[in-house]
Order: structure tokens, then C-alpha cells, then sequence
């Protein structure tokens, strides 16, 4: 059985012209929700909402089958660990996987390896 870490069903972002039709994604385990090259007042209303900091115009926002509300804001802070965001300018270096590029710039500010800084925090 595959189970979906973060599922957004039939979602109307707010404040967002670019996805004006409702949204779904679902994200199984061990994957990222990445968004490349949008401009950033594009994104954020799709990085608010995945990150359950926003709820959206209508639909559903879950995690592990869990509304996203209903949810402590300590394990939201957790789960929403997953999402990243590739900026205009930037690029994904492509001999590196995605969690390298993720973890890229914390191990080059904060002197980590790759896999300290991908850990999940407990």
C-alpha cells in the first residue's frame, strides 16, 4: 500500500492567479514537492498552503491522512520539511541528486555533510 505524506486535493490556492483551476498533488513518502523556476509571488501561495501555514480557498490540505489543521504546529513544522523551492536564477546542479541540491546550501553555510543535513530533526 502506498501511503502520501502530504495530499492536496481539488485545492484552490488564495491570492493565486497562476493556478486559477483547483489543484491536486499527493506526495508519497520519500519525496519532495519542488517547485523550479517560479516566480516567487507565485509560489508562495502554493508553498503556504503545502506548508499548512495558509488553508486554501476550498479543498483539502492532508497529511497522513490527517487534516492538515488539525495537526500540533510542531509536527507541521516537521512534515512541511519536505518542500523546496528552486528560485528564478538558480539551478539544480544535475550530477547532483535532489537531496544534494537541497542540502547544498546548509552544508556549505553550516559545514555539514549531506546526510546531516538531510536527517529528519527529531
Amino acid at each position: 500500500m502506498l501511503l502520501y505524506t502530504l495530499n492536496l486535493e481539488l485545492v484552490t490556492l488564495p491570492d493565486a492567479p497562476a493556478w486559477p483551476t483547483p489543484l491536486s498533488i499527493a506526495v508519497a513518502l520519500n519525496e519532495v514537492v519542488l517547485i523550479e523556476g517560479a516566480h516567487p509571488a507565485t509560489a508562495a501561495p502554493l508553498l503556504e498552503v503545502a506548508a499548512t501555514l495558509r488553508s486554501p480557498v476550498t479543498g483539502i490540505v492532508l497529511h497522513w491522512d490527517q487534516i492538515a489543521e488539525t495537526l500540533p504546529r510542531e509536527e507541521l513544522f516537521h512534515l512541511r520539511s519536505r518542500i523546496a523551492y528552486i528560485a528564478p536564477g538558480q539551478v539544480l546542479l544535475r550530477q547532483l541528486s535532489l537531496g544534494e541540491n537541497i542540502a547544498l546550501a546548509p552544508c556549505y553555510h553550516q559545514g555539514n555533510s549531506a546526510a546531516a543535513a538531510l536527517k529528519p530533526r527529531q
